[in-house]
């Protein structure tokens, strides 16, 4: 299954951002992430992370993971969308 590229600059929708603790964000695009159970993030939406615990940075993903998938990716919640 392909998956379609979201760019940070044209994606208007909701996003999560997640804490990248222990790989670079450059494993989240590479084939299908180890057991293929994590959507691919928003391009270019990473960032680096002045929290410790996130020494790969932070980046926006257009869906919230379940939490058993980003314990697994040790990916860490860290804002999500707001109520209009």
């Amino acid at each position: 299954m392909t998956q379609t590229s979201l760019e940070d600059d044209t994606y208007p929708g909701p996003r999560w951002r997640y804490g990248l603790m222990h790989r670079p964000i450059s494993a989240y695009f590479i084939g299908r992430n180890g057991s293929g159970d994590l959507p691919h993030p928003i391009l270019f939406s990473h960032r680096p992370s002045r929290d410790p615990r996130f020494p790969h940075g932070e980046a926006d993903w257009p869906c919230e993971l379940a939490a058993d998938v980003a314990s697994h990716h040790s990916l860490v919640l860290v804002a999500a969308p707001t109520a209009s």
